[in-house]
């Protein structure tokens, strides 16, 4: 009878122990579900940042683009005037220059022409 006793309190301590570990393990499990969700939150909250950020770098990426073809326009366009201008002092100078050569010519025809009555 004694030793009945004696194994029945080893099987509650041993069931006790179970118990406790087992309680234990649940408590380990919940917080690693609880740690699963917040970290499954986290991520979510990182993947929504993610598509904020790149829509914000498509949208900065689109501005810079029409930023560029502006200035690029711009610059095409001052070039076409500053060519124009340039062709066209080309000619005004081209044309002073023959006119400059014809009043030469004609001052010397004059020179020889009082050149020949002396």
């Amino acid at each position: 009878n004694h030793s009945l006793a004696a194994a029945s309190r080893s099987s509650r301590r041993e069931l006790v122990a179970s118990a406790s570990h087992l309680e234990a393990l649940r408590r380990q499990g919940d917080g690693a579900l609880a740690l699963s969700d917040e970290l499954r939150e986290q991520l979510a909250q990182k993947e929504r940042e993610v598509q904020r950020l790149e829509a914000e770098l498509g949208a900065v990426r689109e501005d810079v683009e029409a930023g560029l073809r502006a200035v690029c326009e711009d610059l095409e366009a001052e070039l076409r005037v500053a060519r124009e201008e340039l062709e066209a002092s080309e000619l005004r100078g081209a044309h002073a220059a023959a006119g400059a050569e014809a009043e030469v010519r004609a001052v010397r025809g004059e020179k020889k022409a009082l050149e020949v009555e002396v």
